[in-house]
């Protein structure tokens, strides 16, 4: 078979998808021989004719866990409505949403702010938080039930009071306040009032806005605990 004829079988196999390996085992060629025909058929091709290349995605810098501290406040009524929350990451970058940032057509109107939030909780895999099992989410998804909204099912839910407890460890209280003082974590929890809920609730901006600074330290405080806790942590699960 001529020269010419070669370099148009090589590059018309190699087109179908088949190896140089196996394109030399046909044509009796070894591979080195059948790459040096290929590189020919290749520079004798126009661009706008060779086989298109695979489009290939860029790999994120960073492809571990994604882990979301989080903690919301409420009202304190049995009909609950969420006044802020906020998700602290593994680096410590906290976010907060309120009804200064998402407000709904009142005050007691907390649609908007509920379904930004649990949004941005599901970018995360893993969601971290505090009596959040019994608490945070239920509260969460009684509040999107109540505005026709979908429920918030987490990837994988850790409740990280239950490894300062029980089985794990005996360290009296197993309140985050307790937990946080016993291991003397950088981070601290912010006294609060239960009246400062009371008058957030009926529009206090000033007492609005101690509310929001004590959930922003709630979930910087989980972090710190986290890290302290980690070692007891041997199973994640929804």
């Amino acid at each position: 078979m001529a020269k010419a004829n070669l370099v148009e079988r090589v590059g018309s196999l190699k087109e179908e998808g088949l190896s140089f390996t196996k394109i030399g085992e046909m044509l009796n060629m070894s591979k080195d021989q059948v790459q040096k025909f290929h590189k020919r058929y290749v520079e004798g091709v126009p661009e706008d004719l060779l086989p298109a290349q695979k489009s290939t995605s860029k790999t994120p810098d960073f492809v571990g866990i994604n882990i979301a501290f989080f903690d919301i406040e409420s009202t304190f009524s049995n009909w609950r409505r969420v006044l802020c929350g906020s998700v602290a990451d593994s680096f410590g970058n906290v976010v907060t949403y309120s009804h200064d940032t998402h407000p709904g057509k009142n005050w007691q109107d907390d649609s908007a702010l509920v379904k930004a939030y649990c949004e941005y909780l599901d970018t995360f895999d893993v969601i971290v938080g505090w009596n959040s099992k019994l608490f945070d989410v239920p509260v969460l998804n009684s509040r999107l039930l109540y505005h026709n909204m979908r429920p918030y099912e987490p990837r994988m839910h850790l409740d990280l009071m239950y490894k300062a407890t029980g089985s794990s460890i005996a360290i009296g209280r197993k309140s985050l306040d307790n937990v946080s003082k016993y291991f003397g974590v950088q981070n601290s929890k912010t006294p609060l009032d239960p009246r400062t809920w009371d008058d957030a609730d009926h529009g206090d901006k000033e007492k609005y806005a101690k509310i929001i600074e004590h959930c922003e330290a709630d979930v910087l405080v989980l972090r710190d605990v986290y890290a302290k806790l980690k070692p007891m942590v041997h199973i994640l699960h929804r």
